[in-house]
């Protein structure tokens, strides 16, 4: 689906979330980051179920969008504005 990705992993189902927003590409930050949010970005996918959600820390600040605690179909909607953090979260679904 347009707007969502995992990138920089060893498949398209696997990596860091990224949504299109306005245009541009990001990386996204969420305060709480749970399994059930991890399994709507593997459906959203086709990417079968949610396997791990694993936070991972970056020596440069990173623009990030900063996403309301909403899950669902809406999720490029939740997009609140833009935060710098140094932390990312990778997203690892099973696959088909």
């Amino acid at each position: 689906p347009e707007g969502i990705r995992l990138v920089g992993g060893d498949s398209r189902c696997v990596g860091t979330l990224q949504m299109k927003h306005r245009g541009e590409w990001k990386p996204v930050y969420k305060k709480t980051w749970t399994l059930r949010f991890a399994g709507e970005v593997c459906k959203h996918l086709d990417c079968g179920s949610p396997l791990s959600i694993t936070r991972e820390t970056v020596r440069s600040r990173r623009v990030f969008w900063d996403l309301h605690d909403c899950d669902g179909p809406s999720m490029t909607d939740c997009v609140k504005g833009i935060v710098y953090s140094e932390h990312f979260t990778k997203i690892t679904c099973s696959g088909r």
